[in-house]
Order: C-alpha cells, then structure tokens, then sequence
C-alpha cells in the first residue's frame, strides 16, 4: 500500500500550512519538493500526515509545484501544489525618451509584479530583453542618426496578469551637419518651392539618393556659385524654397532670376562630396 491523499493542495498567495495523508504499509523519503515547498516530515514508515509549508508568493504569477515521495521497489506518489498570486500592479516610467543624435543608451523603468513582454517599432534601437517579470530596468541602445531629419519609434510592454500594455515612445534628434560654405543661402520675398515626389527616380553612380542628402539649387554671380535653395531628401514627398533675386535692391543678388539657368548639386552626407547633377522637372511649382 502506498498512496496520498488528497492529490492536490492549493495556496492563496499568502501561503501556509495544509495537510496530506500517506497511507503505507512501508518505508518512504521525500525525492522532490518545490524551492517555496518545506515537507514535515520528509521521511518515515507507514501511514502517516504530513504537513506541507507554504511560503507567500509575492509576485502576481501563479507558481505551481509537486511533491513526491519514494517508497520501496521504486514506488512513487506525488501530490502537486498550487499558489496564486497577489493582485497584479504594472508601470512603466518614463512615456517617452528624447535621445541626442550620436550613438547612446537609456533605461526604461518596469515596476510591479507581473510577467512582461517587450515589442519595438524600428531597427534603429535595440532593447536588452524582450521578456521578463517583476521590476527591471529595461535598456535601450539607439544607433547613431547620420541625417539631420529627427526620428520617431516606440516599444510596448505587455503585462501578462495585468492584462495592460504601456507605450515609450522614443525620439532622437537629427545630427547637426555643416553645410559647404557656398550653401548658405540668402533669403528675399521672391521663391518658388521645389517639389519632389515620393516616387522620386534618382541615380548617383548607379545608387539613389539616401536619407539625408541635400539637393541645392546654384546660380551664377560673378563667376561664383551660390546657392539660391537646398533641401534634404525625406525618402517621401519633400518640398524646399528657392529664392529669386529681388529687383528692389541694387549691388546685391539673392537669388535666381528671371529666365536664369540654374545649377543642381547634391551634397551626400555620409561622404561629404557634393556632386553636380541633372534633372527632369515637371511644371508643378508654386510661389510669388
């Protein structure tokens, strides 16, 4: 004869002390128990009740457990164990994070004492885990911006008991780049905005443009080059000033005029090279 009864015991979060009984007619020891488990006593002879210690579960996750005891002949029973978990609170601190543009690494904060789990946005950054429980401060590494235009992404956590999911919304700015001296650019009343399309076809030395890279309009003063407009390209629909000369004025030209041929560059930003271009342009521009 070799049995327990009952089979199963089941804790509040609190913990404590239940009871089992082992009905033998021999000698037994205890072979397995849980790390939250203590077993009074853990070995003996015939039937006897046995009295199982519980220890408080902290934590919102329910944990599970079995008990088995060894007798003769390799005869085994087990009686499996049960434990709720405390209410479940969940938080996550900050809600968004501002990142300076070189390479650099921040923490989230997750309080609480629940299961979690971590899903992003972008490839930019990376986080240090995608799962866990408890509180834990969640790392964030963020790639250098090589471009001046900011960038937006996000990470969520799940809490799994709290059944909650909070957003971070993580923001680097743009990186500061110096323009070629002749790009700078004197403004008038007088432009025309220079429109490129989302589907724009480009072809530097067999690449197209990339992220960043600006697109200047040139015109001849005095057999120098300046720049009457640039933009940097998006990757999507952009749209820059160029301006034109204002006639009101006298010694001094502001832009391009009327009639005037113009001059495109790209400066490529990773590169630092400015490249003379051509282009196909459609009778879409507006201005004054």
């Amino acid at each position: 004869i070799f049995s327990a009864s009952p089979a199963t015991l089941a804790f509040s979060a609190a913990g404590g002390n239940k009871t089992f009984q082992i009905s033998s007619n021999t000698s037994w020891a205890l072979a397995e128990s849980g790390s939250f488990l203590s077993i009074d006593p853990a070995f003996g002879e015939f039937s006897k009740l046995i009295t199982v210690t519980c220890d408080s579960n902290y934590s919102a996750i329910p944990r599970k457990g079995k008990i088995t005891f060894t007798g003769k002949s390799d005869a085994s029973i087990s009686v499996d164990i049960s434990q709720s978990g405390v209410s479940p609170v969940f938080n996550v601190l900050p809600d968004s994070i501002i990142i300076d543009s070189s390479a650099a690494q921040s923490a989230v904060k997750i309080g609480g004492n629940t299961a979690w789990i971590v899903t992003k946005d972008s490839d930019w950054f990376s986080v240090n885990t995608f799962s866990g429980s408890g509180s834990y401060n969640l790392l964030i590494s963020v790639t250098d911006n090589q471009v001046m235009q900011e960038r937006m992404g996000k990470i969520q956590i799940k809490s799994i008991q709290a059944d909650s999911l909070k957003t971070v919304f993580i923001r680097q700015k743009g990186k500061k780049l110096q323009l070629p001296t002749n790009w700078q650019v004197k403004s008038s009343n007088i432009f025309h905005t220079i429109i490129l399309p989302t589907q724009l076809i480009s072809n530097i030395d067999g690449q197209p443009l990339n992220n960043g890279d600006f697109i200047g309009i040139f015109y001849k003063y005095q057999d120098k080059e300046f720049a009457a407009g640039y933009g940097a390209w998006t990757g999507a629909f952009t749209q820059f000033k160029i301006f034109g000369d204002d006639l009101t004025t006298s010694n001094i030209k502001e832009g391009l005029s009327i009639g005037e041929s113009f001059i495109i560059k790209i400066w490529q930003v990773k590169t630092k090279k400015v490249i003379n271009a051509q282009s196909e342009c459609a009778p879409i521009v507006t201005g004054k």
